[in-house]
């Protein structure tokens, strides 16, 4: 796909690539590249949920089945889930939300100094039951007004 040249201080035609086209070309855009979610600052607090004591707490609540038999029943859980996201895109939890696999439309981005199109893709989304929000928003308190 060309661009006319129009776009500020570039004369001729500039071509638009796609990410496939960096991994082609050699250039230096993977798929591997970090990302940091919202919640690194999160799981920087002592005393969260490692792996192991995830599984110990949920066998308690199991009425103290053993570990191996909870982290057995979870992994099965996250798979059900993940089929289930493959074949209808759509998964509905019990008591606590629904996931859905929703598309984002394509859109363009910067890469370094290049300009590329990015399709459409299925972005992983999380739709809590209002019961749930409502619960976890009370208990924040009535929101502050200030005014000036």
């Amino acid at each position: 796909m060309f661009l006319g040249s129009h776009l500020h201080g570039i004369s001729g035609p500039v071509r638009v690539l796609l990410a496939r086209d960096f991994l082609e070309n050699g250039l230096l855009y993977t798929d591997l590249m970090s990302w940091k979610p919202p919640t690194q600052k999160l799981r920087q607090k002592r005393g969260l949920l490692n792996d192991e004591e995830f599984y110990r707490k949920l066998a308690e609540k199991w009425n103290y089945v053993d570990n191996e038999t909870t982290a057995s029943f979870y992994i099965g859980f996250v798979k059900l889930i993940a089929d289930e996201l493959k074949q209808h895109k759509f998964v509905r939890l019990p008591h606590l939300g629904d996931m859905a696999l929703v598309e984002q439309k394509s859109r363009p981005a910067w890469v370094g100094g290049a300009h590329i199109w990015i399709g459409p893709r299925d972005v992983l989304k999380f739709y809590p039951k209002e019961k749930m929000r409502r619960y976890f928003n009370k208990r924040q308190g009535d929101p502050a007004i200030v005014l000036r």
